[in-house]
């Protein structure tokens, strides 16, 4: 089934003067009840996210989807970043836009895998007025294991060539067991499979400071991953959710899923599980 395009977006300047792409699509049913700020994974785009949106968008929530530096429409180099905190600073960015801040709406959070531990990450350090946080197969912690002479390519290049990238070896077979559905996704051209030495580094240590760290946020809190995830792991997501010190958390493990579970055949129920919570939240406004 191909999903429909997604409506256009706009650019807005990074203070460092990088161009990210900024995507708002607003309530399709009754009144606007709230906003969801979306980040995606490493090397996708927001416009694999628009079934996503078209079903938030009928629970009557606003969505603003972006791209992250290097990512999609936006610009940067792709597969590489001089430091971690560019990816913070950006989502304060996003954050701080008149599309998420001028309704005075409740605002969540939601971030898939790598957008998964930047939202944690922009929370712990940022502590921002959102209503709750949906995160979807973060990246805590690989659920593999990368190949040594991979590791010490990068660990050697980090020191001698930072901005050498290699491969990922993310492919589509690893993210959902529909590969139909993925094969009709808009804009394929968009995706990418590098990561420079010092990106990986970087994330790596983002991943373990999300892990320690995020675990004192109080936001209310659905954590969703498949079982069966051989991209990001489960297992640190399920350790993640019984440290997290917040009286509102919820996990989901999605029996048999891969990676994505929002685009694997179990998708339609993780989007209900996902709407239910956000409409249970929200009916307490």
């Amino acid at each position: 089934m191909n999903a429909p395009l997604m409506p256009g977006g706009r650019e807005h300047s990074a203070r460092d003067g990088v161009r990210l792409f900024i995507r708002c699509s607003g309530a399709t049913a009754g009144p606007e009840r709230g906003t969801v700020l979306l980040t995606h994974g490493m090397g996708e785009h927001s416009s694999r996210y628009y079934h996503v949106i078209r079903r938030l968008n009928a629970t009557g929530l606003r969505v603003v989807a972006w791209d992250l530096r290097g990512h999609g429409r936006s610009g940067g180099a792709r597969g590489d970043i001089r430091d971690y905190a560019v990816l913070v600073d950006d989502l304060l960015e996003v954050w701080g836009l008149p599309e998420i801040q001028a309704s005075g709406e409740p605002v969540y959070l939601y971030g898939h895998s790598l957008g998964g531990q930047i939202t944690l990450n922009f929370a712990v350090r940022h502590q921002p007025r959102a209503a709750g946080l949906i995160i979807t197969s973060p990246w805590l912690r690989l659920a593999f294991r990368p190949p040594r002479w991979k590791v010490a390519i990068a660990s050697l290049a980090a020191m001698l060539w930072p901005t050498l990238t290699q491969d990922t070896e993310v492919v589509p077979a690893r993210l959902s067991r529909d590969q139909a559905f993925l094969r009709s996704m808009p804009d394929p051209q968009l995706v990418h499979h590098r990561m420079s030495a010092r990106m990986y580094h970087a994330l790596t240590a983002g991943a373990a400071r999300a892990a320690r760290e995020a675990v004192h946020l109080s936001y209310p809190m659905l954590l969703v991953h498949g079982s069966r995830d051989p991209v990001t792991s489960a297992a640190a997501t399920e350790e993640f959710f019984h440290a997290l010190e917040s009286r509102d958390k919820s996990l989901i493990i999605v029996p048999e899923s891969l990676h994505e579970t929002h685009n694997d055949l179990c998708r339609e129920s993780v989007l209900d599980q996902i709407t239910a919570w956000l409409d249970a939240r929200l009916d307490r406004q």
